[in-house]
């Protein structure tokens, strides 16, 4: 049975001494031999070399500018403002964010990826049951996520994204002196490209869905035909890695 409690510092120091002697004595003459050996030991404080990285700077933003990325300065080449500072999406914008964790330790340590409560939002516009629209499921919104584990990597799109991060949460035991490092890297990417389809028809349409949604988030809903979420949110992604310490009984 294995007990785990955290531990933040560890010191390691040792020294070890051996020290033998020998004396004889013969009638009134004295000699004395002498041998000795000695024997020292030096240690390190053993290595804390986990990395946390996490870069979400270019997931959402205020302002986009023509390559479609979030900026943090309004000039020339700025094509989406959000007013007063308003964290928006729009047709030809997109965004990502990357996090992970990498490096050894020279003791047992535990790395925990957890995710909050929260349920996964996209932007969506569907037609109401019994109208003329209700065929209409419309997500704008182009999503990707990729997870590199160990050299291998694993790709989902779009209605598996949310289900997929769901999957993240997970506490996974390193030991010490085990050969592996541990390099864990996760990135997400969403586009909403400027223009859907690609006959003039299919392009009218999508047209007309986008300058809903645009509508409906400035309050104007048209909610006898369609029901929409113009809000994005993700759940909260938490990265950690600690000492453990186990006993054994």
């Amino acid at each position: 049975m294995k007990k785990e409690t955290k531990r933040k510092a560890l010191v390691v120091a040792g020294a070890i001494a051996l020290i033998a002697a020998v004396g004889t004595t013969a009638g009134s003459t004295f000699a004395k031999y002498t041998d000795s050996a000695k024997a020292t030991g030096n240690a390190t404080v053993a290595k804390w070399g986990f990395t946390l990285s996490v870069n979400a700077d270019k997931l959402f933003g205020s302002m986009y500018d023509v390559s479609t990325e979030v900026v943090s300065t309004n000039d020339k080449n700025t094509v989406v403002v959000g007013k007063d500072g308003a964290i928006v999406v729009a047709p030809g914008t997109s965004g990502s964010m990357n996090f992970s964790i990498k490096g050894r330790a020279e003791v047992d340590a535990l790395v925990k990826v957890e995710i909050g409560d929260e349920d996964f939002k996209d932007v969506y516009l569907k037609g109401n049951e019994g109208t003329e629209v209700e065929d209409v499921e419309y997500y704008p919104i182009e999503w990707k996520l990729s997870k590199t584990s160990g050299g291998a990597a694993e790709k989902v799109n779009n209605d598996k994204v949310a289900e997929t991060i769901d999957t993240w949460a997970s506490e996974t035991r390193y030991e010490a002196g085990t050969s592996a490092d541990v390099d864990i890297s996760y990135e997400l990417e969403w586009r909403w490209v400027f223009e859907h389809g690609s006959t003039p028809e299919d392009k009218a349409k999508y047209n007309g869905y986008d300058t809903i949604l645009g509508k409906w988030a400035n309050g104007t809903k048209d909610t006898t035909n369609y029901d929409a979420n113009v809000t994005i949110a993700l759940p909260t992604i938490s990265l950690s890695v600690e000492q453990i310490n186990t006993a054994t009984k």
